[in-house]
């Protein structure tokens, strides 16, 4: 066998036991719902949680989740609840891989680098920055 043939069949062993065979190979600099499947790509949305999504009017007036959206979203992870990101414009909630990098954005709009799974509505997140 040549060198390259057994680099090539180290890589995609190494990335298909690691579950990154699609990841790796299916890069894409394209936005999100231009193509189904996972992407390397960049979306929009507010770091929200899983039980507010879109909207914290409800449980800011109840008094037990903070005074701001921002308040809200920490309280529901406390609870229990996971981040996710809400995407207004395309109507649709993503779920992270590495939520923790989300975790310093609660509330906020933000600009999201990586891969993007449409079909499962999940985001690895590679850069994540306030947006302004």
């Amino acid at each position: 066998m040549t060198k390259r043939k057994i680099n090539t069949a180290f890589l995609v062993g190494l990335f298909t036991v690691a579950g990154l065979t699609n990841q790796c190979f299916a890069h894409e600099e394209q936005g999100v719902g231009k193509k189904a499947g996972t992407h390397l790509g960049t979306i929009r949305g507010v770091i929200s949680d899983s039980m507010c999504k879109f909207d914290h009017d409800a449980m800011i007036k109840s008094g037990q989740y903070g005074k701001n959206d921002a308040e809200c979203v920490v309280k529901c992870e406390q609870q229990g609840w996971k981040l996710v990101l809400a995407d207004k414009k395309n109507n649709a909630i993503y779920s992270f891989v590495n939520a923790k990098d989300a975790e310093p954005f609660a509330g906020k709009p933000v600009i999201i680098v990586g891969h993007i799974d449409e079909s499962r509505k999940v985001v690895h997140i590679h850069r994540i920055k306030a947006e302004k």
